[in-house]
């Protein structure tokens, strides 16, 4: 009830503003209204779409989360459904969405799943006290934090191609691409001269770049 999260304090749950059985029966609703409107979307390729990422929120904390890589799996797979989804309402289909000449959805879906991955990796790079403490096997805690941040790095590294293939504004997502790997990199030298202080506020700035304009130039090659 307590989370693994370092700043966790403020948690409705731990401070008890909310007790467990309320959070389950609110929680409960609102999967229930979720599913029946899942029903309602005319396209089957949509409501598979929807349906299993209703199925990973549901399952994460129990069942994804304890498991290594699958927990950062989890969570850029639901994020990347956003033009996934979107995409394929546009287009019609799943097949225009995706395999269409001069569609870059397919493009767009890989890169929100790379830099959330990304992300997710910093952030327990971030949390790797608490994780290890509650036996949470996270990518940091069970290789080490210079490992995750090396794959963190990689995986921003790996939106190049992805905006040089499909990208229609490939150099302005290559930039973008670029800079996330940068400050990981930074994070990385601090990992390896083993500064706890330095090394959290050179993640969060990773983090942070990951969620505002560098990452926001990855996508906007797309546009």
């Amino acid at each position: 009830m307590a989370g693994t999260d370092d700043d966790d304090e403020d948690n409705v749950l731990t401070i008890r503003a909310l007790t467990p059985n309320q959070a389950k029966g609110f929680v409960s609703r609102v999967y229930s209204a979720l599913l029946l409107l899942i029903c309602l979307v005319p396209m089957v390729s949509v409501r598979v779409l929807l349906m299993a990422g209703s199925i990973s929120t549901f399952l994460y904390t129990r069942h994804m989360k304890p498991v290594t890589w699958v927990k950062n799996a989890c969570v850029a797979f639901i994020c990347c459904m956003a033009p996934a989804v979107g995409g394929i309402t546009a287009a019609g289909n799943f097949y225009k969405a995706f395999w269409a000449p001069g569609s870059s959805c397919l493009g767009l879906t890989i890169c929100v799943f790379l830099g959330i991955m990304h992300r997710e990796i910093l952030m327990d790079i971030v949390d790797v006290s608490g994780d290890a403490a509650t036996g949470i096997e996270t990518v940091p805690v069970k290789f080490g934090e210079i490992f995750a941040a090396k794959t963190a790095m990689f995986l921003a590294l790996m939106m190049v191609p992805v905006c040089l293939v499909q990208g229609n504004r490939p150099f302005i997502g290559v930039i973008g691409s670029l800079r996330m790997a940068w400050k990981v990199y930074v994070a990385l030298e601090t990992i390896k001269h083993e500064d706890k202080e330095k090394t959290r506020a050179a993640c969060n700035g990773a983090i942070s770049e990951s969620s505002t304009i560098s990452f926001l130039c990855v996508l906007a090659s797309f546009l």
